[in-house]
């Protein structure tokens, strides 16, 4: 760090915070741009891995480098730098139209933005996900068990939760569900399990939280469908 010619311009804070190399790496290069005029970087996918420091061999398919690389470093420096950063996709006309090229844009945050991000910092790092990703819960204090009844017929046990079978968060390639799976391979036209995953995620949005079941299968099955008629088969 003391050697490089951008070592004034890095916020030494942040760079410690970041969790990830991927997310160090592009800061880095958001920091060298981001005093620009023009604040936007193209690059093509073997340029982009090189770049980030991607190993030869790992994240093969864009989809993975999508969800392990791009969107990962995006949440850790869109919570703690003074910037945030967008990537758009340029895809090629071949088959599957594959993704051949990575525009990348840095925009500096307005000042509440930045004392967020700066508040941020200051904070511990544990829970600083949950915090990023909104799911901190509150703990709330249980109420006394009540005395047991006075009868001499033995108390039943209540009944268990039923589990919801909600959609994977993770790789559908390990998720274990294989009506997922079968609808997959039924109707996803051959194109990656988890690219299809991560197209039916952005379109259902908050709602997916709250399907689950045979509701979940049939909202995923109308969806595969519909991505198959769309793109075709890969």
């Amino acid at each position: 760090m003391r050697k490089t010619d951008n070592y004034a311009r890095v916020n030494l804070g942040v760079m410690l915070a970041l969790q990830s190399r991927y997310s160090l790496t592009i800061y880095d290069l958001g920091c060298l741009i981001i005093n620009r005029q023009n604040r936007t970087v193209r690059m093509s996918v073997e340029e982009l891995r090189r770049r980030i420091g991607v190993p030869e061999g790992s994240l093969k398919n864009f989809a993975e480098l999508r969800r392990e690389v791009l969107a990962k470093s995006k949440a850790e420096i869109d919570q703690l730098a003074d910037f945030t950063v967008e990537w758009e996709e340029i895809r090629g006309s071949g088959r599957g139209r594959p993704v051949q090229s990575v525009k990348m844009t840095f925009m500096p945050k307005d000042s509440s933005a930045q004392e967020e991000a700066a508040r941020e910092l200051d904070r511990p790092k544990v829970g600083r996900r949950a915090r990023r990703e909104g799911t901190t819960e509150t703990l709330e204090a249980l109420a006394p068990p009540l005395p047991p009844a006075k009868s001499r017929e033995p108390r039943k046990a209540p009944l268990p939760r039923a589990n919801r079978q909600l959609f994977p968060e993770g790789s559908l390639h390990f998720c274990g569900d294989n009506r997922l799976l079968a609808i997959l391979g039924d109707f996803g036209g051959g194109w990656d399990k988890d690219l299809v995953a991560q197209a039916y995620r952005e379109q259902m949005g908050a709602r997916l939280e709250k399907l689950a079941g045979e509701a979940l299968y049939k909202s995923f099955e109308g969806f595969c469908r519909g991505f198959v008629r769309v793109r075709g088969k890969a």
